[in-house]
């Protein structure tokens, strides 16, 4: 009996492939292309989603420094793209063409929490030497929205000094970066035997005024937190880069007992 069985088990799926294909048509598979997605996310986000063609393909996990990557193997062909939060709210969604053995490789992305934010590949300095900065507030223990300045501080005669350039930017959110500030070598700013000139970010609630990110606890209880403009573009890092467009996320302080935030550069590069 247990023959019997497994013969009319064979007679029938034959009789099901021959009625799917026609006498000496070839059997055909798909062919398949890559996708390579790539960024960066709160440290403790929860997994970003993706669909292709409307239907869940996968998941993105953020990783323990905050790194988000994810390559997937997708049919050839023309293919929608989306990417949602762990909500199912839309972050983005785009058509890419997948063919056999080339990989799409989305920009890399800066995940907010709310957003997903990519890096400008256009803008550059107006002037020749100098450096384009913008921002995002990267930070859940920041005001939703800040206004911030940058400043310049050096040290001479042993006395450090802090000068204003009105160099401002209101309206600093976590959802987009701002529009950006052009600034100067720091070096050209500062007097004959100057040293350990740097750019720094004074930061207020844009709601209440509070100056939450601060050079000195002026008065004593203002928060004395501050962030650097440092970023690395090349193997030893450095704080002014000729010519280079950086997108900063000013982040929380390194740990639970300083107070300095040191911005990071979430999209670096040198413009042409």
């Amino acid at each position: 009996m247990k023959i019997n069985r497994l013969l009319y088990l064979a007679a029938v799926m034959l009789l099901l492939f021959s009625a799917c294909k026609k006498e000496g048509e070839i059997v055909t598979y798909p062919d398949f292309g890559k996708l390579s997605v790539s960024g960066s996310a709160p440290i403790g986000s929860k997994p970003l989603l993706i669909q292709i063609d409307g239907k869940l393909q996968d998941s993105m996990l953020v990783g323990i420094t905050g790194t988000v990557s994810k390559n997937m193997i997708i049919q050839t062909g023309e293919r929608k793209l989306t990417i949602l939060d762990h909500d199912n709210k839309l972050l983005i969604d785009t058509t890419l063409s997948f063919t056999v053995g080339k990989t799409n490789t989305l920009p890399i992305f800066l995940y907010t929490g709310t957003s997903l934010l990519f890096d400008d590949l256009n803008s550059k300095p107006a002037t020749p030497g100098n450096v384009l900065f913008r921002f995002v507030n990267n930070s859940a223990s920041l005001p939703d929205l800040m206004n911030i300045e940058v400043v310049l501080i050096y040290t001479q005669a042993g006395a450090r000094k802090i000068v204003s350039m009105d160099k401002k930017l209101n309206g600093i959110t976590r959802n987009k970066f701002s529009g950006y500030l052009e600034l100067v070598p720091p070096t050209s700013l500062t007097p004959t035997g100057a040293t350990g000139a740097t750019y720094i970010i004074i930061g207020t609630n844009a709601a209440t005024g509070e100056v939450v990110m601060n050079v000195d606890p002026v008065p004593a209880s203002t928060n004395n937190s501050y962030g650097t403009l440092r970023y690395t573009l090349t193997a030893s890092s450095t704080t002014y880069v000729a010519n280079a467009v950086v997108s900063l996320g000013i982040g929380d302080p390194a740990t639970s007992s300083t107070k300095i935030r040191a911005s990071k550069a979430i999209f670096a590069r040198i413009a042409n």
